[in-house]
């Protein structure tokens, strides 16, 4: 895969050649919610999944296959799905997203947070405040 830097720009990249359909890939927010499901399912006792099925915000349901998954210890379970653009020309095509599930207490509540490369929100004007992690509410 070529660094950012060397990725092509949108006039040299080859088009979709005329009545053939576009390949439909997922959302990095998609692949994100996949690990987490992936993870979660681990450390509910569950084997280690080679897929997962995931809600579409639209509708729906897209089954996302599982690269890594990890059961660290016995409050954690980590899982890794690789971002899938389709035929959309992203940059996150084909990275790594992956997710860490952690039993904080056995209350049933689930606190999100980011990890390596989410950023936080700083300006108002988004559907989350300034401060909180930059995951949008659907994939949340």
């Amino acid at each position: 895969m070529p660094a950012i830097d060397e990725q092509p720009e949108p006039d040299e990249m080859e088009p979709v050649p005329v009545g053939r359909e576009l390949r439909s890939g997922f959302t990095t927010g998609t692949s994100a919610a996949a690990a987490a499901v992936a993870a979660g399912l681990m450390l509910a006792g569950k084997s280690r999944p080679e897929q997962v099925t995931v809600m579409l915000p639209g509708g729906g349901e897209i089954t996302v296959a599982v690269a890594e998954s990890s059961i660290l210890n016995s409050d954690e379970a980590m899982a890794v799905v690789v971002k899938d653009g389709g035929d959309d020309p992203d940059v996150t095509n084909g990275a790594k997203i992956g997710a860490i599930v952690r039993r904080l207490s056995k209350n049933g509540q689930v606190r999100i947070i980011g990890g390596v490369g989410v950023g936080r929100v700083t300006k108002a004007g988004l559907a989350l405040p300034p401060g909180q992690w930059a995951i949008n509410p659907t994939p949340r």
